[in-house]
């Protein structure tokens, strides 16, 4: 193991280590219990969704099913929880609204001031295996101080019909890595959902733009 002082990165894992994701899911789903007039244990029913999870994934990693966002396997329990717990009058939009309760979660109380310290002595970064992009993009919302401006560098896919080298990028890393390549209107909701607000789009000569946004 190298000596402490030879560190220069530290890379971290977001679920549960940067975002308190039981007590987000239980004073969330708790508030929304009450306006839609649903009664549970919200700790007890956090914890079957979670205890969901691994057999979920378990699915995917032994090639029982094709590959899958967590937003769907999420998706799946909830439907099974909502059925267990005998919930009934949710449209399609409340279950998409307690789906993403897993993009709403909060920081746990030291870790914006944590992150903070240890990045003025390190290179920090989230490593880790929810939804990639939201769970890194809430991270450094959780540690970035109210006045930083995030800085993407990344290709965009055109809005515009037709056919483009972005595109075939796109298809690309699904096909490969299961990423996926954005516009800049899929940019500006990933940012939102994540506490940060599209400030603008810049366009370099290269064919790679500056995604520039700031905390809300």
């Amino acid at each position: 193991m190298a000596a402490k002082d030879n560190v220069q990165a530290l890379l971290f894992d977001v679920f549960g280590t940067v975002v308190d994701w039981r007590t987000s899911l239980i004073e969330d789903l708790g508030r929304f219990g009450a306006e839609k007039g649903l009664k549970a244990d919200w700790a007890t029913f956090a914890d079957d969704w979670r205890g969901l999870y691994q057999p979920a994934m378990d699915e995917v990693r032994n090639g029982r099913r094709p590959w899958t966002i967590l937003d769907v396997l999420h998706r799946e329990s909830l439907d099974k929880l909502i059925a267990k717990y005998g919930f009934t009058g949710l449209g399609e939009a409340d279950r998409d609204h307690m789906n993403r309760v897993w993009h709403r979660l909060k920081p746990w109380p030291d870790s914006v001031a944590g992150l903070t310290r240890l990045k003025t002595r390190y290179i920090i970064g989230p490593l880790s295996n929810p939804e990639e992009a939201t769970a890194i993009l809430k991270a450094v919302r959780a540690a970035a101080p109210t006045h930083a401006k995030l800085l993407v560098i990344e290709q965009l896919v055109p809005d515009e019909p037709g056919p483009h080298w972005a595109k075939t990028l796109d298809v690309l890393m699904l096909a490969v890595t299961g990423g996926l390549q954005r516009t800049g209107q899929e940019y500006e909701a990933l940012l939102a959902a994540s506490g940060f607000r599209l400030e603008r789009l810049i366009d370099t000569a290269g064919g790679i733009a500056i995604v520039e946004a700031v905390p809300k």
